[in-house]
């Protein structure tokens, strides 16, 4: 087995228009320079190696547009979308006229996967024509059948070797590293390891894309909701193109894109709802991202009626209570059992340096959660110094492999909500590691306390709060 490494353009949409590996030779275990088309890799025979003959290289490139963060913020801003939105999710009537109680604008950024693994794969081609791959990935089948095509092999002839993997979070759904692997096994002949960097996984990889919503809510004395009108843009997440070529990309454009809308419909009765979206083709790779567009739509959506519970001076609490609709009593359950773990009814209200907060959400019509998080102030900012959580995923099998998912997802969102985001700069993405990219850490991490609820008999899976100095491994992958 030999290691190889992609030679990539440095900025988005850049062109390599030549490469000049004449200073790699002398580089003890150093192979080769790899071309074929625009397609380019090197191969040494040592990991040391490579990244030395990395550092030689001289590439020229043809550099992509002067585009950074503000501007690919520019082309999702929901006050742009001039007239009526490219696709409808819920249309129960229009509410986009007439006085509301609350208009909201709220921003979401681009976001890197971050997974502490980098994708890594191995590919051998066989003497009898076929093809072995080892990698982690959420979709062996899928990585088969595009190797298969990409190959022209018959697809019992492409065996995926499924191997553990730290975290997916989406990130492993498309063919990356296995393509690249088996392109430079078949151009050396060799089996051929490909580990990307924490460079590769931020400059090649796909990644949240931002969005841009506004939200307009309207509610009577008694907290009622009558109208409530959600209009977002958002780059791609299943129609991207980390996944289509332009051709796929174009025949897709008239299409709503499903992963943009997952999480936009929300739980709670209105007398007129309506739900719009448009999907924006980005010049940054984009991708699903742990839950596709639900995270976003999620909080966008809780943070509209927590909006408008204060402007009707009701507690956060009883105005979700009042507006869940029936169908989604389990979604009320959750939010109960957060509530109480918490202590949510003596909490302090009026103290300057904490706050306490809630939320609640349904995935895919299955799952459902509420948490509570107290909010401390600091001269730096904000620390979340303490999180309940009560999750309803039907029928528990194995509580600790629920809850480590549970711990994983909250640890998660901390960083979604205080510190994630992946920042453009002149034309190219800017951070080269965990030094550049702000991620949540253990000191950031708070008593956490974790409740599972079947709700099909309504027992209660009890779980006794860990700090973060108990905290142990866990059995199942969590984001950190």
């Amino acid at each position: 087995m030999v290691f190889g490494a992609v030679v990539r353009p440095q900025t988005l949409g850049g062109r390599i228009l030549g490469i000049d590996a004449s200073e790699c030779g002398s580089i003890p275990g150093f192979l080769g320079l790899y071309q074929e088309g625009n397609f380019a890799g090197l191969i040494a025979s040592r990991r040391g190696a490579l990244a030395q003959a990395i550092s030689l290289l001289g590439v020229e490139e043809e550099e992509g547009p002067n585009i950074n963060s503000a501007a690919i913020a520019a082309m999702v801003d929901v006050g742009d979308a001039s007239g009526a939105l490219e696709h409808s999710v819920l249309d129960a009537g229009d509410t986009s006229s007439g006085p509301v109680d609350v208009d909201l604008t709220l921003t979401v950024p681009h976001a890197a996967h971050a997974s502490i693994e980098p994708r890594t794969s191995i590919a051998r081609f066989g003497e009898n024509g076929g093809l072995d791959v080892w990698t982690g990935t959420q979709d062996p089948f899928f990585v088969r059948d595009s190797l298969a095509d990409e190959f022209g092999l018959d697809r019992d002839k492409v065996v995926v070797h499924g191997m553990r993997m730290g975290g997916g979070f989406g990130a492993r759904t498309i063919v990356a590293a296995e393509m690249e692997a088996a392109r430079l096994a078949k151009l050396c002949g060799r089996p051929v390891k490909v580990q990307w960097s924490r460079s590769d996984e931020f400059r090649a990889g796909f990644h949240r894309p931002p969005s841009s919503h506004r939200i307009r809510l309207s509610a009577d004395a008694a907290g009622r909701i009558t109208n409530w009108h959600h209009a977002f843009r958002s780059g791609h997440i299943i129609f991207t193109s980390a996944a289509m070529g332009p051709g796929l990309q174009l025949a897709t454009s008239f299409v709503a894109d499903p992963g943009v809308a997952r999480g936009s419909i929300p739980p709670y009765a209105a007398d007129a709802s309506r739900v719009e979206f448009q999907d924006v083709r980005l010049p940054v790779k984009t991708g699903p991202w742990r839950g596709l567009g639900a995270a976003a739509n999620h909080w966008a959506v809780e943070t509209a009626i927590d909006a408008l519970a204060r402007a009707k001076g009701i507690d956060p609490l009883d105005m979700r209570l009042k507006s869940i609709k029936p169908e989604h009593a389990r979604l009320s359950t959750v939010l109960t059992e957060a509530a109480e773990m918490a202590g949510w009814a003596s909490r302090p209200k009026d103290s300057r340096n904490e706050s306490w907060g809630l939320a609640c959400g349904i995935y895919k019509d299955m799952s459902y959660a509420a948490a509570v998080a107290r909010v401390t102030r600091r001269d730096a900012g904000y620390t979340v110094s303490g999180l309940w959580c009560a999750h309803d995923c039907g029928l528990v099998i194995n509580p600790d492999q629920v809850r480590a998912q549970v711990e994983g997802n909250l640890v998660w969102g901390i960083g979604m909500a205080l510190r994630e985001e992946l920042v453009v700069g002149d034309g190219r993405i800017l951070p080269e590691s965990f030094f550049d990219y702000p991620l949540p850490v253990l000191s950031d991490v708070p008593s956490i306390e974790i409740r599972l609820i079947e709700a099909a008999t309504s027992r209660r899976v009890l779980a006794r709060p860990r700090s973060s100095a108990e905290r142990r491994p866990s059995p199942a992958p969590s984001r950190r």
